[in-house]
């Protein structure tokens, strides 16, 4: 017996009991293959790079499993010609074993979320600190600490302009002007 890796991409237009439907069709033709799956897991639905048969967003499932080498042609077959697959990727594990696989996934799941980093927390440091012997600015003057916090506003703003961007981008590839 090999093992494998399986991860397949449904269509991102089915609802989440729709894909569960079609996960449940790609584990009988894994049970055809006389595969014996011993983990799967969801990877979500994800923003696709480039349109696949219409589709802007797909939905994606993996299956670790192990089975005979001479049953993975017929099952490939049969993943590459179902219409309710967009793609699929089936890959031998060589260098690594389920468990390990597992591992990896799990901890991927439960990894922390970031801790926010020392410049976004910087500017409101920067407001409550007083500089010594430092004297009030004339009319229409700043000091060097409104001006520092003006540029890490400035970039924040920018920041946000970018996490904007992939709709932004939607947006004018859907739009008719060029």
């Amino acid at each position: 017996m090999q093992e494998y890796d399986l991860c397949v991409l449904f269509s991102g237009e089915h609802t989440e009991s729709e894909v569960d439907a079609l996960a449940k069709k790609v584990d009988a033709q894994l049970a055809e293959a006389s595969a014996d799956v011993t983990f799967s897991y969801s990877l979500g639905r994800k923003k696709l790079a480039y349109t696949i048969a219409g589709n802007t967003q797909g939905e994606y499932r993996c299956w670790l499993f192990s089975a005979e080498p001479a049953h993975i042609p017929k099952l490939d077959e049969k993943l590459r010609l179902s219409s309710d697959i967009l793609r699929h990727l089936l890959l031998k594990l060589e260098d690594t074993t389920i468990e390990a696989r597992i591992e990896k996934v799990t901890a991927t799941k439960e990894r922390p979320q970031k801790e926010p980093n020392e410049e976004a927390a910087s500017p409101a440091i920067l407001q409550t600190k007083t500089v010594i012997g430092e004297k009030p600015p004339a009319d229409g003057a700043t000091t060097a600490l409104e001006s520092k916090n003006k540029k890490t506003t400035e970039k924040e703003e920018k920041k946000a302009g970018i996490e904007n961007l992939d709709e932004k981008l939607d947006e004018l590839l859907e739009s008719d002007k060029l």
